[in-house]
């Protein structure tokens, strides 16, 4: 079923996040969480008592940083790096260590190798473009 123009994205949830309430938890490694339409995101580090940071006697405020464009754009946050996932057959078997990924475009679902291609306007076509991301701390600290 098509939903009509802008009513997907009209129901966007605005709020507090971690890596873990991001990502979806399939049973064969693979990328996931990727955030659409987005105006800005503000991260850091996990509490210092709750973290490795903690463990390793490291505690030493860690400020907010907020990644924004002048448009929007596409943003997932895991737990792993995205070259993990070749390596890894299963969740557990990837190294914890989070990665924030930034993206200006994204080619739509479907590449017609076995079904129908990406919808026109969904696509991404290769050319020049550029963009800028600007990272500023938020004046937040997290201990």
């Amino acid at each position: 079923m098509m939903l009509p123009s802008g009513l997907a994205e009209s129901a966007a949830r605005f709020g507090k996040y971690t890596a873990n309430g991001l990502e979806t938890p399939y049973e064969w490694a693979q990328e996931n969480g990727n955030r659409i339409d987005t105006c800005w995101v503000n991260i850091h580090s996990s509490p210092a008592d709750t973290s490795y940071a903690g463990s390793a006697r490291v505690i030493a405020p860690i400020p907010e940083i907020r990644a924004s464009m002048d448009t929007t754009f596409s943003f997932s946050l895991r737990k792993y790096a995205t070259a993990e996932l070749d390596r890894a057959k299963h969740p557990h078997e990837v190294d914890n260590k989070t990665e924030l990924d930034i993206d200006y475009a994204h080619h739509g679902t479907g590449i017609a190798s076995c079904g129908p291609g990406a919808f026109e306007g969904h696509r991404l076509e290769a050319g020049a473009f550029e963009f800028t991301t600007t990272f500023s701390p938020t004046g937040e600290e997290k201990v």
